[in-house]
């Protein structure tokens, strides 16, 4: 999982990339975003994808987290993996 660039202004956009091995095709990932302090929300589902996140200028500053959260295949665990954007 990648975010890039890992810095921008409000009013740009930012790219999640991910890709996934040995995870539940029946309980694809989800890729959620959480905006500064509000409540996170899922952009994406899949176990492999990219997705350009648009902010406007009246964007909430500060660090915008993402986590991709899987189902391994093998044993049902959960497994999650963070990336932040330092939104100005």
């Amino acid at each position: 999982m990648i975010a890039e660039p890992a810095q921008i202004v409000r009013g740009k956009s930012f790219v999640v990339s991910w890709s996934s091995v040995g995870m539940s095709v029946s309980a694809p990932c989800n890729m959620l975003l959480q905006k500064g302090t509000t409540t996170p929300s899922i952009i994406a589902q899949g176990n492999e994808g990219s997705k350009t996140i648009m902010t406007n200028p009246a964007a909430e500053s500060g660090t915008w987290k993402l986590t991709l959260q899987c189902t391994a295949y093998t044993d049902g665990r959960s497994i999650e993996k963070t990336e932040s954007v330092l939104v100005q």
